[in-house]
């Protein structure tokens, strides 16, 4: 008896690469000393890819698949092509411009070697595997991390999903702070700080740079802290446990006028060997004197007009006195 096939066809077709496709021999009728057999190439040429039916293929490239029937009678093969038009994505890798930055730096990611296959568009996410936020197609992407964050460039198409990761770290600064009394330390050791007068629209307190604070006086105090050119400040602390025996050394001091158009006076009371240092709004020494040791003390401040900050130091202790000069 002769032999006959009626058609090959594929359980599915335009397909990415490797993906298994099954494929069927229909209206098989084996003649006599006819088996069933595949091959990928015509007229029994190629490999011989054995005789199930359906056969599971899995083809790199487009390829035609031959079902063929060689028996005594005659010899019959039909044909099916499986299309392999789905191309794969990739990325090579995530780079940033810069790193180890402050906080809230613009910093520019760029996803490198970017082939999008074939349903693919690169996105970029703060979270692993597409989760997290969605933060955009642009490449590069600009972004102003507040805390050391992970991104990741991710393609995720009809083939297959990559991505690509860069972690942007940013200079951690603790503005954490440890009340004890009247003292009040910055838990970042090792760097420059500035202790600051909340109460006084966050003016500096003059020669306040140390990691500790003592207060003099009951406000409101936070300290600036400059780590690596980042700057960041502390939440502000309030002091309400200055008794009035603390002050007494400068009970009888006070300045007047205050205004004033730059001669300035001073009531020193019984205060003996006294220091008198003005600092300007930037810190800057502007005005020293040393050992006076008058109930009265004048001096002619010459500088421009705006705040200014009068220390007075006496038997090693010192209070600030804020001193407005007008023209």
């Amino acid at each position: 008896t002769a032999s006959s096939i009626t058609s090959a066809t594929a359980n599915t077709n335009n397909v990415c690469a490797s993906t298994s496709v099954d494929l069927t021999a229909n209206g098989v009728s084996a003649g006599s000393g006819a088996t069933l057999t595949w091959f990928d190439g015509v007229g029994g040429t190629g490999n011989n890819l054995g005789t199930a039916n359906p056969l599971t293929v899995s083809p790199a490239t487009t390829t035609t698949y031959y079902a063929r029937l060689d028996g005594n009678c005659n010899t019959v093969e039909s044909s099916i092509a499986v299309t392999v038009d789905q191309t794969a994505s990739s990325i090579t890798s995530a780079t940033a411009n810069t790193n180890n930055v402050c906080a809230s730096t613009s910093v520019d990611l760029t996803a490198n070697g970017v082939s999008a296959g074939s349903g693919a568009t690169l996105t970029w996410f703060d979270g692993v595997g597409g989760t997290g936020n969605n933060l955009g197609t642009t490449n590069p992407l600009t972004v102003s991390p507040a805390a050391t964050t992970t991104y990741y460039a991710r393609l995720d198409g009809t083939c297959n999903a990559v991505e690509e990761s860069i972690t942007i770290n940013i200079i951690y600064i603790d503005t954490s702070v440890i009340v004890n009394s009247l003292s009040i330390t910055s838990s970042e050791a090792g760097v420059d700080y500035q202790w600051l007068d909340c109460n006084n629209s966050n003016a500096i307190i003059m020669n306040e740079t140390s990691q500790v604070f003592t207060a003099t006086s009951n406000g409101s105090y936070s300290v600036e802290i400059t780590k690596n050119g980042c700057v960041d400040t502390s939440s502000c602390i309030t002091i309400s446990t200055v008794s009035i025996e603390d002050n007494q050394l400068f009970k009888e001091a006070f300045i007047y006028p205050n205004p004033n158009q730059g001669i300035v006076n001073i009531e020193l009371g019984t205060l003996k060997n006294v220091s008198v240092k003005v600092f300007n709004m930037n810190g800057q020494l502007v005005y020293n004197k040393e050992n006076i040791n008058t109930a009265e003390f004048q001096f002619e401040l010459n500088e421009n007009a705006g705040t200014y900050f009068v220390e007075l130091s006496s038997d090693n202790e010192k209070k600030s006195y804020k001193l407005i000069i007008i023209m």
